[in-house]
Formats: structure tokens, C-alpha cells, sequence
């Protein structure tokens, strides 16, 4: 029997998310929550909730929602047995999509703000939750994403709509871009050039290929899922000085710097680790366009005990090119592919100089951002780089059972020494 909707196939980075999902639907590190502190002037309840209104109202890829069809819909690709072919996803016009409103006392909102997120429900509620919340001192916005639904560039881009559509400036709808984008993705796989750059990683990799990590921990003992974090500033004058000098760019240099500290932890002179393209074309990458575009690119770098940070981070730059000329191939593909379960587990890193970097104004109203992390995780080990108008932030993700608190803080330690070494 035939879905009565129209419906989409899910992208790459949405099936990868899907899948990690469906391991434990009870874990929450794929939402994307962030609380924002309204200073001066209060924001008025009312506009606010007609400017969330209208943003739901211009985007229908908020109304995003997931559903199974059956054998039959789905016909299967030629060159890659998809693991999600039968979870498609639609617009779901249907969804109340609405912004909530709390008033509480200042001790009530320290304890709200401290609660375990929610899991989402893909097939069965919104993937986005919106609160306003007002104390006798404060007022929140809290706005909280399922990242399937959105990626970094998307949570900015919804943050600025906001403060535009509340200035009174107006707002450019899109139709169903991101859902059409997903059809032509998945169509393109079926296509000879899909499988001719399958072929350049087979080339590429053809010496073999195995993600670098961090021995794991066997001393302090943390629940297996249980998210540890912990975070380091270093000297942004000192980065941006050195970039400048050597006609470098700054996410390319803390990538590479992220590649040697790997090296040194791990002892290998050859590392390889994840990173993210946010996957949209030069020509886009200033509007809205909502959705989950984000791409993986391996980065696989080799070390040795002369090398310089300018030469590795030339070395760093010509990967992540590469990665993006060719990133119309699903990177994820050839992993699933070619790799054991055991080498498919991935370190990451990611230069964030967008969604979480949100101390901002609303013309006479100033907000200030805090961004709440998620509680449960299965990754291995990821570093985030947080840039801020006055500093740069160095914060280590990985799961209890794999690491402890003491191993991040030594790898970011290790990650602001070779900062201090090199660039000077």
C-alpha cells in the first residue's frame, strides 16, 4: 500500500544521525539547545511569539517529521544498499509548533536550566522546542533543535531571523529547498559519477584506513554513556597573529594543531580524524537555507618529528580541499563500506565560529547566550572550537567507559602547549 504524502529520502548526515539514534532512542546528544539571557529593555511576550510564529510559518522544513513506508515506495540504488532507504522523511503541516511560556522565581530557573534534556520522537512530535521564560529579574529564550533536523549554520541562521523578524525587518520564506535538496542527493547516487569517486577513495585509501583515538581509560571509571566535558581558553591575539603573519587561516591552523596533539597522544605519526563541511555552495553560504547540509571529511595527516605547524597545516588545508571537491560523495558511504565497526569509530573536530558564538543584540536589547549541553553520548572523542569576540574555546567531548575527565583536560592541556610552542 502507497504512502498517501509526498515524501523525501533522508541525506547522509541525517542517516548517519538516524541510525545512531535508533541504537538508543533515550540519548540526547543530538540536540542542540541553547538559553539566552535578555538584558536591558525586556522583550514584549506577545511579539515574540508572533515573531516565532511567523519564522515556523516561512520554513517548512521545521515541520520536518520522519515515517517508514514500505518495500514497494522505495526502489533500492544501484551502487549503495542504503540502511535507511525505508525512513523517509515530510513537511508535517499538521504539527503544533508553538512557543511555550513560564513564569518562575530566579531559583526556579537556575534549577530548570540545570534538568536533563528531553529525547526526541522523529516520527511522532516537532523537532523544535521553544521557551520563554521570565523570572522577577530575568527573561530566557530557550530555543532546542533534534539535530536531524538542523546543523550549526541553520540554529545561526534561526537566531538571526529572530532578531530580525523582532526588529520588524522581513523575512525571505523558503518553499521545500532542504527536502528537495535530500531528493536530488539520493537520486545523484544512482549515478555513474557517484561510483567513479567511490573509486578515488578506494585509490586514496587503498594502504588502508583507520581512525586515531586516544587510548582508553583505565583508572577513573565513569557510566558507559555518561557525557564528560571539559573546556580550556587559549590566547586568541596570539592565534590570530600567527595566522595573519603566515597568511594562514585560523580554522585550518586549530585543525591541525588538533591532528598533532592526536599524535602525540596517541604515539602514531599518522592520524585521522572527522571533521565537518557545512555543505552549502559559496553562493549560499549567507542565506537562511534550513536543514541539515552538513558533509564529513577525513582528514589524515602525517607527522613527523621535524615537521613545522606552517607545512602541516599547508599538509591540512590540501585534505580538507580535497574532501570538499569531492564531497558530493558521501565520505560515510566508503566508510560503512570498507571499514570494521572497530576503525569506523571516529574522533572529530570541529572549528565553530557560528551558532554557539551568539552574545548579540536586538537593537537596544542585548543577549547573551549559554549553551546547555546534552547529558548522554556514544562519541568517542570530539573537540570543538569556540570562537568568541575575545578568546578562543577549547572544549573536549568524549563518553564515559572510553575516557576520563583527567584524560580530556591532559589533551586539551597538550593542545595549548603546542599553541604556546609554535606560534611564536
Amino acid at each position: 500500500m502507497q504512502t498517501a504524502i509526498k515524501h523525501y529520502p533522508l541525506t547522509t548526515n541525517q542517516s548517519e544521525m538516524f541510525q545512531e539514534w535508533e541504537e538508543d532512542t533515550k540519548m540526547t546528544q543530538f540536540n542542540i539547545c541553547g538559553y539566552y539571557l535578555i538584558e536591558g529593555h525586556p522583550l514584549i511576550a506577545k511579539r515574540m511569539r508572533d515573531v516565532f510564529k511567523m519564522i515556523i510559518e516561512s520554513h517548512p522544513v521545521f515541520r520536518m517529521r520522519l515515517l517508514h513506508v514500505g518495500e514497494q515506495e522505495v526502489a533500492p540504488l544501484k551502487h549503495y544498499d542504503d540502511p535507511t532507504r525505508l525512513i523517509r522523511q515530510y513537511p508535517d503541516y499538521s504539527q503544533d509548533i508553538t512557543m511555550t511560556f513560564q513564569t518562575m522565581s530566579d531559583e526556579q530557573l537556575d534549577s530548570h536550566i540545570k534538568k536533563p534534556l528531553k529525547p526526541f520522537d522523529p516520527f511522532g512530535e516537532p523537532l523544535l522546542r521553544a521557551e520563554f521564560i521570565e523570572t522577577p529579574s530575568r527573561q530566557y529564550l530557550c530555543f532546542e533543535f533534534f539535530h536531524l533536523l538542523a546543523d550549526g549554520l541553520t540554529y545561526q541562521s534561526f537566531v538571526n531571523d529572530i532578531k530580525a523578524a523582532y526588529a520588524g525587518l522581513d523575512l525571505k520564506p523558503q518553499s521545500l529547498e532542504f527536502f528537495e535538496y535530500a531528493e536530488q542527493q539520493y537520486q545523484w547516487w544512482d549515478t555513474e559519477e557517484y561510483f567513479r569517486l567511490q573509486h578515488f577513495y578506494e585509490s586514496k585509501y587503498a594502504d588502508g584506513l583507520s581512525f586515531t583515538r586516544l587510548p582508553e581509560s583505565h583508572g577513573e571509571n565513569y557510566p558507559w554513556g555518561e557525557l564528560l566535558q571539559e573546556s580550556h581558553v587559549v590566547d586568541k591575539d596570539r592565534i590570530e597573529d600567527y595566522c595573519e603573519r603566515h597568511d594562514l587561516s585560523v580554522a585550518s591552523v586549530m585543525m591541525a594543531v588538533y591532528g598533532w596533539a592526536l599524535s602525540k597522544a596517541s604515539g602514531e605519526s599518522t592520524v585521522a580524524f572527522l571533521t565537518g563541511y557545512h555543505g552549502r555552495g559559496k553562493g549560499n553560504i549567507d542565506k537562511a537555507l534550513y536543514g541539515n547540509y552538513m558533509k564529513e571529511i577525513v582528514i589524515r595527516l602525517n607527522i613527523t618529528d621535524t615537521i613545522s605547524l606552517q607545512s602541516l597545516t599547508k599538509q591540512m588545508e590540501r585534505e580538507m580541499m580535497e574532501g570538499i571537491r569531492h564531497s558530493d560523495y558521501p565520505i560515510d558511504h566508503y566508510l560503512h563500506t570498507h571499514l570494521s565497526d572497530e576503525d569506523y569509530d571516529c574522533t572529530e573536530c570541529l572549528f565553530n565560529s557560528s551558532y554557539l558564538d551568539m552574545t548579540t543584540s536586538m537593537g537596544d536589547i542585548k543577549v547573551s547566550a549559554h549553551i546547555k549541553t546534552t547529558g548522554m553520548t556514544s562519541i568517542p572523542l570530539i573537540l570543538t572550537i569556540h570562537r568568541f569576540d575575545d578568546k578562543y574555546v577549547l572544549e573536549a567531548q568524549g563518553s564515559g567507559g572510553r575516557y576520563s575527565r583527567r584524560q580530556l583536560r591532559d589533551f586539551l592541556q597538550l593542545y595549548a602547549d603546542i599553541i604556546g610552542k609554535e606560534m611564536v
